[in-house]
């Protein structure tokens, strides 16, 4: 088994691409002696606050 902290990144592509800017990209690393294909949402750090639901009202 490799040790987990040794790691390189062999390739990496752009899955989805908004205003010109990836947004997911899938990234092929070699981890001892696996390879891995991961895939990473990109998002701006302002994204990550939860988004806040519209009030519905039910008029029966």
């Amino acid at each position: 088994m490799g040790d987990e902290d040794d790691f390189a990144i062999y390739d990496w592509r752009p899955l989805k691409v908004r205003k010109g800017l990836p947004t997911v990209i899938e990234m092929t690393l070699v981890v001892g002696d696996e390879v891995r294909v991961l895939e990473y949402v990109l998002r701006h750090p302002d994204q990550w606050q939860p988004k806040r639901k519209k009030a519905t009202t039910n008029n029966a």
